[in-house]
């Protein structure tokens, strides 16, 4: 496990992120979807001068990144340190396929896990599209990818866009299907980028 030697602030940080992760890790109703790499904070101090450091004995077992990424009633949220406050960033995504998200709602800071609670239990549910069809508008992003990737006819698919959804989803391949207003269809896999034929 990589070591890194903390102080001040930055321990202060490292600290408090670890006593988030451990508060959620213990409420039955939050399921963890990601958690980074641990690594070891070896504690450090100051000297009287705040010149020299020096161990103080402790360690913790940290989290990478100061990130992690839950499900919740259904929602998905990433959290993880405030970069400019002394709280935790808290975004809600939309679950669109099992490797795709769209951000749904913008950061909110929260300072504390108290807080971090009432605010995820005030957020209503957000519409997870996983194996149905839905709103083109969802996936607007990777069709204009597709768009540069497209034949005529595979651009006209797109331009007259009636449903997409995922048709299959293994360690092979992520593939969409796309299907026009007129009934003609085609294939996208987003693990190869590409159209198939």
């Amino acid at each position: 496990m990589e070591k890194r030697y903390y102080s001040g602030y930055y321990l202060e940080q490292e600290l408090s992120f670890i006593e988030f992760v451990e508060a959620v890790k213990k409420n039955k109703d939050i399921k963890i979807k990601y958690l980074p790499e641990l690594f070891l904070i070896i504690e450090m101090q100051y000297d009287d001068l705040g010149r020299n450091r020096t161990e103080t004995g402790k360690t913790h077992v940290g989290y990478d990144f100061q990130y992690i990424g839950i499900e919740y009633r259904g929602n998905y949220y990433s959290i993880q340190n405030a970069e400019f406050f002394s709280g935790l960033d808290v975004v809600g995504y939309v679950k669109i396929s099992p490797i795709l998200e769209h951000q749904a709602t913008y950061p909110q800071v929260v300072i504390g896990y108290d807080a971090f609670l009432e605010y995820i239990n005030s957020q209503p549910l957000y519409k997870n599209h996983i194996g149905k069809t839905y709103d083109q508008n969802m996936y607007l992003i990777e069709l204009n990818h597709m768009k540069s990737r497209a034949n005529l006819r595979e651009l006209d698919i797109i331009e007259n866009l009636s449903d997409i959804y995922t048709s299959r989803h293994d360690e092979y391949g992520h593939i969409l299907r796309l299907i026009s207003k007129s009934g003609d269809s085609c294939e996208y896999d987003l693990m190869s980028d590409g159209f198939i034929n």
